[in-house]
């Protein structure tokens, strides 16, 4: 199954998807580059998709389908104080997926904090380290797919 198939099988995103990165709001769209545009399967605001139904839950933002891979991209603010909320994100990310056929993507999949302003912590830090050790990279102030 590829990442198409695996959202439309997706009842909470079905009818989501966007060509391209058209899900994202246009200035989050500046600071994704992708090297290949024809290549991008598509986007979906998870945020939006699963409000209705997961109201007062920690959603994540975005899932981007480029070339064979599943990129999980979160927008925030990139502060000490937010690396909690990130982690909430994650767990509620990886509760919600598990049930979906996105799941069985898990081998493609990368987790991405790009900072929604300045980076309130550097890369070595323990918070950096904290945020590796669960698979999330960032924060980047950009982020190439490739």
């Amino acid at each position: 199954m590829d990442f198409i198939e695996a959202v439309h099988n997706t009842p909470d995103i079905a009818d989501c998807l966007k060509s391209g990165l058209q899900a994202l709001q246009p200035a989050e769209r500046t600071k994704i580059t992708v090297s290949n545009s024809r290549e991008l399967r598509g986007s979906v605001d998870l945020d939006t998709c699963t409000k209705a139904k997961y109201p007062a839950e920690p959603r994540w933002d975005y899932i981007i389908g480029y070339r064979e891979c599943i990129y999980y991209v979160e927008f925030h603010p990139a502060n000490a104080g937010e690396v909690h909320v990130i982690l909430a994100k994650l767990r509620w990310l990886h509760g919600w997926q598990s049930d979906t056929p996105l799941n069985g993507l898990q081998s493609t999949s990368t987790y991405h904090w790009i900072a929604s302003g300045d980076i309130g912590f550097t890369r070595g830090s323990k918070y950096s380290r904290l945020l590796s050790q669960y698979g999330i990279r960032g924060p980047v102030k950009r982020l190439k797919l490739t």
